[in-house]
């Protein structure tokens, strides 16, 4: 099983969600003809979009959230009024692929490691 701690996943989700009017928040990893996920991801308010390339569903996730946590770290230096708010703290989040490339996202408890 894959892991990765899922920081800017959380934050890349979190963002969509309170940005976009639809509120959907949803990162769906898709293969191309050439056999590699793609990661796409939208960021709404900022408008631009990022991707993010892997052999996993989980690789191009972590690659295309550290890109779009940039940007969202980027935007909310510029503008420090923005309504968009971090809703979920310092707690740690791990996501994780299993070998069906099943998603799932944990908070890790307190003094746990990944």
């Amino acid at each position: 099983m894959k892991q990765i701690e899922a920081k800017e996943v959380i934050k890349t989700l979190n963002w969509i969600a309170q940005a976009d009017d639809d509120g959907q928040s949803v990162l769906e990893p898709k293969r191309n003809r050439n056999g590699i996920y793609e990661c796409l991801v939208h960021l709404p308010l900022i408008e631009k979009t990022v991707i993010g390339i892997g052999d996993y569903k989980l690789e191009s996730i972590d690659n295309a959230t550290k890109q779009s946590s940039k940007l969202i770290d980027e935007y909310l230096e510029e503008n420090p009024n923005c309504e968009v708010k971090n809703m979920f703290g310092d707690s740690r989040y791990v996501l994780e692929e299993d070998d069906n490339g099943y998603l799932c996202i944990h908070l890790m408890q307190e003094g746990a490691y990944c």
